[in-house]
């Protein structure tokens, strides 16, 4: 027997049993168990930064979030922004129009909303592009990460301007201090690459790919 069919039914029995005032009480717990913690969860989230000068003034994120809803909402999604320099330059979206932008500490927030209202299951894929300017000029840089809901894959990508590959490339989680050493690889036109996949994503954690130049 389920934990939701015990409570289901001990929620009965205070119906008959108890008084109004508990009844109301446990019917808000049976509901809490019941809604899901997240209106909707990651099936797989991807960056790619592809860096295009090689002093690391210009550079081009692109994001593909694929998302299943778990409740009835109004279809919105986030994307968190931040980083030194200009984040935010000819952002655009397909799948989804910018509805709002909102300062959060450090980050600001993108949100995305879906063409139409979706349905408990419905699922979607949202993609965002956008450039930064003046990023990327430190000696040790980075792409960082924060995942905000349940993700089942996640996957970070960056690729280095052929002038300039990275000396070397560390994956970092945020409850990490030393890290992975990631191997780059070349690409058909002679261009350094490191990527990581990860299937183990926990919520609310960063995830960065760190290397020196």
């Amino acid at each position: 027997m389920s934990v939701l069919t015990i409570i289901t039914t001990i929620v009965g029995t205070a119906v008959q049993i108890f008084d109004p005032k508990l009844q109301r009480g446990l019917i808000r717990i049976l509901q809490a168990v019941r809604r899901p913690s997240h209106s909707y969860e990651n099936l797989s989230l991807s960056y790619e930064l592809e860096i295009s000068d090689p002093k690391g003034h210009l550079a081009r994120l692109q994001r593909e979030q694929r998302v299943r809803f778990l409740t009835s909402e109004a279809g919105v999604v986030r994307d968190l922004v931040w980083g030194d320099g200009e984040q935010q330059l000819g952002y655009r979206a397909s799948g989804a129009t910018t509805v709002a932008r909102r300062k959060e500490g450090t980050m600001h927030v993108v949100w995305l909303g879906l063409p139409a209202r979706p349905s408990p299951g419905q699922t979607a894929v949202v993609r965002s592009s956008r450039t930064i300017l003046d990023g990327l000029c430190e000696a040790e840089e980075f792409l960082e990460v924060r995942v905000e809901r349940p993700t089942k894959k996640l996957r970070l990508r960056v690729i280095f301007p052929k002038e300039r590959p990275p000396t070397n490339a560390f994956m970092q989680r945020s409850d990490s201090v030393a890290g992975r050493e990631l191997t780059p690889r070349l690409l058909s036109n002679g261009r350094a690459v490191v990527t990581w996949n990860g299937e183990t994503v926990k919520p609310l954690e960063t995830y960065r790919i760190r290397w020196t130049w």
